[in-house]
């Protein structure tokens, strides 16, 4: 029988716990976890407006979501066979490629608009 949450709240605790299971054992995520937090100094202190700060959140978002999806995917590979396969590899490079296009769009999008309030 799958494991199910009964209640709202029991499935806000699992995700914290998951949240907290990334943020132990995945190095990535704590790096750019770290890069947010830098960046939203440096936005404060450009002086981001609200529009800005909606686009730097739903980029930041992405990109943290997307390497949370790519630690799961990496962990149900690893559960399925410890063997290299090539095909393993693939699935978790393709996963990786999902963080990286989502890094690439916040750091166009953080450029865009810290150089939009600093000149112009």
């Amino acid at each position: 029988m799958p494991m199910k949450n009964k209640t709202f709240w029991q499935s806000i605790r699992c995700a914290i716990q998951g949240l907290k299971r990334a943020f132990e054992s995945e190095k990535n995520f704590k790096i750019y976890l770290g890069i947010v937090f830098v960046t939203m100094l440096i936005n404060g202190f450009v002086g981001f407006s609200a529009k800005d700060y909606i686009a730097y959140t739903i980029c930041a978002c992405g990109v943290l979501s997307a390497e949370f999806l790519n630690t799961a995917i990496e962990f149900v590979c690893d559960f399925l066979t410890e063997q290299y396969e090539e095909k393993v590899k693939d699935v978790k490079d393709i996963a990786a490629g999902a963080v990286l296009i989502w890094g690439i769009g916040f750091w166009v999008t953080e450029f865009i608009l810290i150089g939009e309030n600093l000149f112009g």
